[in-house]
């Protein structure tokens, strides 16, 4: 994905787009397309939602793809990294995290939860082991419980 945020900016390294949040949480700027998070987060949904027969029917393809990313591990209830750099992907029948020295596969009915860790971080349990991806440029973690969700025939809250 190409959106991240810092401070009050919004800004697409793929199109360009760009906006700002004001003091009431709203999106200004030019060519703003939704002019709050919650519009923005039911249309991405929808979105999600009606391609889940087109994902499904080439269950291979890369959906979501995320570079730069930090992969840890937990001990004792403690993260610790295991690489820096790593990029996190998931189509419809598996997620991988592949770097200089990690290349986990993960297919998705073996993946037991996914969800959102320290605000944006991707926390992943698979056959009991706990990976947690995460980078020092936000990009939405979010995307990809509501993939797997929807995936699954459940609707993501």
């Amino acid at each position: 994905g190409g959106l991240h945020s810092k401070h009050n900016t919004l800004s697409c390294s793929e199109c360009g787009y760009n906006l700002e949040v004001d003091q009431y949480g709203f999106f200004t700027g030019e060519d703003v397309i939704f002019d709050n998070l919650y519009d923005w987060d039911v249309w991405q949904r929808n979105l999600i939602n009606s391609k889940v027969d087109e994902y499904k029917a080439d269950p291979e393809k890369v959906i979501f793809s995320d570079s730069g990313q930090v992969l840890k591990g937990l001990e004792n209830n403690y993260p610790y990294v295991i690489e820096e750099n790593v990029t996190l992907s998931m189509s419809a029948a598996r997620i991988t995290i592949k770097g200089e020295k990690t290349d986990i596969d993960l297919p998705l009915e073996e993946v037991q939860s996914i969800t959102v860790v320290s605000r944006e971080d991707v926390g992943i349990i698979h056959k009991g082991v706990y990976y947690q991806v995460g980078a020092e440029i936000q990009r939405s973690g979010v995307k990809y419980k509501q993939l797997i969700s929807m995936l699954r025939g459940r609707q993501f809250l």
